[in-house]
C-alpha cells in the first residue's frame, strides 16, 4: 500500500520528509537478459526489486537505476536506497548491469561516448530498452510512469535513454552526468584542478538530440543533480545538459518558475525549476555545494555521500509529478492560520485545472518543525488541518502542498507566521552588503546574513522585481547577473530566520553605462604601444588593441604609419579599439558573435571568468588569453561561456576573449584586469592575549587588511554565536562574563570590505595562557589534495605540494603517506604538532 505521505522542498530552505509507515524490505529478483538480434546487443544481468505487498493486481510505476564506472548494479542499489522508497511508495525498481562491453573504458562504464551504444535500437541503449520491455512483460507496469536515473556514466546513459526513447520514458533524473553526444574528454583527468573537461557547444548537442529523437520528439522532463565541487565531472557538464534541453524545447532559463535554497545535514543546495510546457515544469536542477563525485543523501559508500539532501527522495518526487501523459499541477493557497492552546488550525483552498484534488498536506516550519498532516477536504476545494501537541511559546510557518488524482503535486506555499503562546523576543537577522562590483553589463552583489540561531534563507530583488533565492555559505551570500540594460539599477536584500524574523536592506544604486567611445587618437604603432593603448607581449602572440592582435596591426601599419584607435571608458579601466564597428553597443560592422566578459573571480592562484555569447548562426568556439600565455578554449553553453586557469604566478594579468561563429566571423574583447597575489588578500587577525578568570573571558589582539577591516567578531565554544568586539584602530578587545570554569575554544574572525575573512583560534581554561592552534593530518598525498590540504605540482603535476608552505611532499599517489601540521588554520607543512 502506498504510504500516505508527500515530500516538498520548503522555501525557507529545508527539505521535509513525510513518513507514516514502517519500512519493510521488499523482494529482490536476479534476472538475465539474453542479447537481441539488434547490432551491439549483449547478454546482461539486472535486478528487479518488487515493493512490499506486490500482488500484480494493479499497474505500478517503474524506476530504472543505472550504476556508474567502477560500480555494478548491487552497489548502486545499496548507495541510492531506492528500495526503501519503493517499499514505501509502491513502485518497482530495476537495476541493470552493463555486464560486458567493447572499447577502451574504465571498468563497468556505460559507453555514453561510443556512437554504437547511443542510438535507438542498437548497443547498450537498445538493451536497456529491452530490459524495460522484459520487465513490463513479467510484471504489471504502468506504461505512463516509466522513469530512469543514474550516477556518473549511468547519469550520462540516463540522458541517452531519454533522447533515444522519448516516447517510452516519462521523465529522468541525471546524477553527476553529461549531455547527449559528449565524448570521454568531458570527464576531468584525475580530478585535476587545471582541466575541467572539453565540451561540445550546446548548439551542437541540441542538433544531435534533434537528429536522434526524430518523429518521437517530445519535451521529456529532466531533473539534473550535480555537486558544484565535483572533481570528476565538472559542474559545466550539468549546465550544458540543462542548456541543451532548454535549447531543444525553447525553455526560458532566465526566469525560473520556482527557486529555493538551503542547507541539509551540512550541505548547502539550490533547487530551480524551469518551463511550463503542457502545464508542468520541464527542467529542474538541484545543485549541491561541497561533496565530490557521488550520489548524495543515500547510504555511505565509495561513490555515495550520506550527508546532504536525499537525491533519491527528490528524484521520486519529480517522477511522481511527471507522468508520460499530460497532467497539470494543482494549485493551493493558505487563507488563515489560527493558534488555540497547543494547536494550530490552517485553512485554505485547493483546485486542479484538469482533474480533482486528491489530498492536501499541511506542515509547520520553524525552530520546532512539524511533519505534515492530511487536511480535511470539502467539495468546493476548501480544506482545514489542525496540528496539536505543539511545543508552546514558539512561532510557526504553515506550509501546504496539494496532490491531484494523477499524482501531480503543487509547488509548496507558505502562510503568515503564527505565534503559539508567548514566544520570546526574536532578534531578526543582520544583513550587510559589500561594495557593489560592476563590469560592463554585469553586476556582482555580495554580503553577509547572520542570526543568533539560523538564517533560513536569503533573497535578492533587482529593480523591484521578484525575490530570487541566493545561496548561503557560512553566512555569506552572493548574487551575480549579466546582460543588464544600460541605466541606473536598484536592488534590495532580505534574510529570514526560523522564527519569522525578516530584515530587508536596500543597497546603493549602480549604473550600467553605455560603452560608446569617448575619444579617438591617431598615432603610430610605436607611440600607441608606448602610451599603453596597444599591448605587446614578448611572445608576439598577444592581443594589441582589444579587438585586433598586435601582429595584425604591425602587418597592416608597420611601426611608423599612423592609424586611429578609439577609447572606451576612463583610465585605468579604459579600452582601446582599432575598429569602431567592433565596439560593443556602438555599432556592428558585421554579424559577428555578441560577446560579453564578466568579472574574473580569483581563488588562490586560480582565476575563473565567464560571460555571455550568442550568434544567430551558432557559436563555434570561445578562446581566452591570459597575459602572454597562448589562447585556450573555454567551455561554451547555450548563451554563455566559462573558463578557469590555475597555477598562475603572482602579478597583474590582462584578459582577452575571442568568440568565433560557425561562419568563422570573430568578435574580440578585452576583459577587466585582475591580480594574483597581494591585492585583495584576506585580512590578518591574531589573538595576542587571552585569559579565563573566574567566570570572565578576556581576549585582545590585532586585525589588519590591505583595504579595510569591516567586521571583527568572536565566537566562544563550538558552535556558538558570533559577538562583536571593541575596536581601536587595528587593535580589538573582547571582555565577557558569565562563563563556567571549563575548557573553551575561542575564535576571532576578521572580514574585509570585499567579503574575505580570516580566523584565529585559541584554546584556554581557567588561569591558562593562550594555546597555539595546531592540528595533524595523516593520509596519502592524493587524499591531502582531495581534501584541500595540498595541490598537484611539479612536471606534469605528478607531485604534491602542501598548501600554504609549498613544501614538496613527493609523488601524487595513494601509496605515499605523509603527516601535515596545520598551523595556523589553513596553513600546512610537513611535520607534527609539538
Amino acid at each position: 500500500m502506498k504510504r500516505n505521505s508527500i515530500r516538498i522542498c520548503f522555501i525557507s530552505a529545508w527539505l521535509i520528509l513525510f513518513s507514516s509507515s514502517v519500512l519493510i524490505a521488499g523482494q529482490n529478483i536476479s534476472e538475465q537478459y539474453k542479447k537481441s538480434p539488434n547490432p551491439g546487443s549483449k547478454d546482461r544481468e539486472y535486478t528487479v526489486h518488487l515493493p512490499t505487498g506486490y500482488t500484480g493486481d494493479r499497474p505500478l510505476p517503474l524506476v530504472v537505476v543505472l550504476h556508474g564506472c567502477l560500480q555494478d548494479n548491487d552497489v548502486i542499489q545499496h548507495d541510492t536506497k531506492f528500495d526503501d522508497i519503493a517499499d514505501e511508495e509502491g513502485f518497482i525498481a530495476v537495476y541493470p548491469f552493463v555486464t560486458s562491453y567493447d572499447g577502451m573504458r574504465s571498468e563497468n562504464c556505460w559507453g555514453f561516448w561510443f556512437d554504437d551504444e547511443i542510438h535507438r535500437g542498437i548497443g547498450e541503449v537498445g538493451d536497456i530498452y529491452g530490459i524495460i520491455q522484459r520487465v513490463k512483460k513479467d510484471y504489471n507496469i504502468d506504461p505512463n510512469r516509466i522513469h530512469i536515473t543514474g550516477l556518473s556514466s549511468g547519469g550520462a546513459m540516463t540522458t541517452v535513454v531519454m533522447v533515444a526513447y522519448p516516447d517510452i520514458i516519462a521523465s529522468g533524473a541525471v546524477g553527476a552526468g553529461i549531455a547527449y553526444g559528449e565524448t570521454a574528454n568531458a570527464v576531468k583527468f584525475r580530478c585535476s584542478p587545471f582541466y575541467n573537461g572539453i565540451f561540445e557547444s550546446v548548439s551542437q548537442t541540441v542538433s544531435e538530440m534533434e537528429e536522434e529523437m526524430k518523429e518521437q520528439k517530445r519535451p521529456v522532463p529532466v531533473l539534473i543533480f550535480h555537486s558544484e565541487d565535483d572533481c570528476v565531472v565538472d559542474i559545466q557538464a550539468a549546465e550544458n545538459n540543462r542548456d541543451a534541453w532548454a535549447g531543444l524545447f525553447g525553455v526560458d532559463l532566465e526566469s525560473p518558475v520556482y527557486e529555493t535554497s538551503g542547507t541539509t545535514r551540512g550541505r548547502s543546495w539550490t533547487y530551480r525549476k524551469y518551463g511550463n510546457i503542457e502545464g508542468r515544469t520541464n527542467i529542474e536542477t538541484h545543485f549541491v555545494k561541497g561533496p565530490d563525485h557521488a550520489w548524495i543523501g543515500g547510504a555511505e559508500g565509495k561513490y555515495a555521500d550520506p550527508d546532504g539532501p536525499d537525491w533519491s527522495e527528490i528524484a521520486w518526487d519529480f517522477f511522481e509529478s511527471h507522468p508520460l501523459g499530460v497532467n497539470q499541477k494543482p494549485a493551493v493557497t493558505i487563507t488563515s492560520g489560527v493558534a488555540s492552546e497547543r494547536c494550530i488550525t490552517v485553512k485554505g483552498v485547493a483546485s486542479d485545472p484538469d482533474g480533482s484534488v486528491a489530498n492536501v498536506k499541511v506542515a509547520l516550519d520553524g525552530i520546532y518543525p512539524q511533519a505534515p498532516s492530511e487536511a480535511e477536504l470539502t467539495g468546493d476545494g476548501s480544506y482545514s488541518a489542525t496540528l496539536c501537541n505543539l511545543p508552546d511559546n514558539a512561532r510557526y510557518i504553515p506550509v501546504a502542498v496539494a496532490t491531484d488524482d494523477g499524482n501531480a503535486r503543487s509547488d509548496p506555499v507558505t502562510g503568515d507566521c503564527i505565534s503559539l503562546g508567548n514566544p520570546p523576543e526574536n532578534a531578526p537577522p543582520s544583513v550587510k552588503i559589500n561594495p557593489v562590483r560592476v563590469n560592463e553589463q554585469c553586476v556582482r552583489l555580495t554580503g553577509t546574513a547572520k542570526d543568533d540561531r539560523e538564517v533560513a534563507r536569503a533573497e535578492v530583488r533587482l529593480d523591484g522585481g521578484k525575490w530570487v533565492a541566493v545561496p548561503l555559505d557560512s553566512g555569506k551570500w552572493r548574487y551575480e547577473k549579466c546582460g543588464l540594460a544600460e541605466g541606473t539599477h536598484s536592488f534590495a536584500v532580505r534574510a529570514e530566520d526560523k522564527e519569522c524574523g525578516i530584515t530587508t536592506e536596500t543597497g546603493p544604486d549602480f549604473t550600467i553605462r553605455p560603452p560608446a567611445y569617448e575619444e579617438s587618437v591617431s598615432d603610430t604603432l610605436t607611440n600607441h604601444v608606448a602610451a599603453r593603448r596597444v599591448r605587446y607581449y614578448a611572445s608576439g602572440a598577444g592581443f594589441g588593441a582589444f579587438d585586433v592582435s598586435y601582429m595584425d596591426l604591425y602587418s597592416e601599419y608597420g611601426g611608423q604609419t599612423e592609424f586611429i584607435l578609439y577609447r572606451v571608458g576612463d583610465p585605468p579601466d579604459d579600452k582601446w579599439y582599432a575598429e569602431k564597428g567592433n565596439i560593443p553597443g556602438v555599432s556592428r560592422s558585421d554579424d559577428s558573435p555578441a560577446l560579453t566578459v564578466g568579472l574574473p573571480e580569483v581563488v588562490d592562484h586560480c582565476v575563473i571568468v565567464g560571460g555571455t555569447v550568442t550568434d544567430e548562426d551558432g557559436v563555434r568556439s570561445v578562446e581566452v588569453k591570459i597575459g602572454n600565455d597562448t589562447a585556450k578554449q573555454a567551455g561554451v553553453y547555450r548563451t554563455g561561456w566559462r573558463y578557469s586557469q590555475c597555477d598562475l604566478p603572482e602579478g597583474e594579468y590582462y584578459l582577452a576573449v575571442k568568440a568565433t561563429d560557425s561562419r568563422s566571423r570573430t568578435t574580440l574583447m578585452k576583459g577587466p584586469s585582475f591580480r594574483i597575489g597581494a591585492v585583495s588578500e584576506a585580512p590578518t587577525v591574531s589573538i595576542d592575549t587571552s585569559a579565563l578568570n573566574n567566570t570572565c573571558i578576556s581576549l585582545a589582539g590585532t586585525a589588519d587588511d590591505d583595504t579595510s577591516v569591516a567586521e571583527i567578531a568572536v565566537q566562544v565554544g563550538q558552535p556558538g554565536s558570533w559577538e562583536d568586539v571593541v575596536r581601536s584602530g587595528h587593535a580589538w578587545r573582547f571582555d565577557r562574563c558569565g562563563y563556567e570554569s571549563d575548557h573553551y575554544v575561542v575564535s576571532v574572525r576578521a572580514t574585509d570590505t570585499q567579503g574575505l575573512s580570516a580566523t584565529a583560534v585559541s584554546r584556554l581554561s581557567s588561569g591558562d595562557s593562550p594555546s597555539v592552534f595546531c592540528r595533524e593530518h595523516t593520509s596519502s598525498n592524493t587524499a591531502h589534495i582531495l581534501r584541500g590540504r595540498a595541490y598537484p605540482c611539479g612536471i606534469g603535476f605528478w607531485e604534491t605540494c602542501a598548501l600554504g608552505s609549498g613544501t614538496n611532499l613527493g609523488l601524487n599517489n595513494i601509496f605515499t603517506t605523509t603527516t601535515l601540521k596545520e598551523s595556523p588554520e589553513g596553513h600546512y607543512e610537513e611535520g607534527k604538532c609539538e
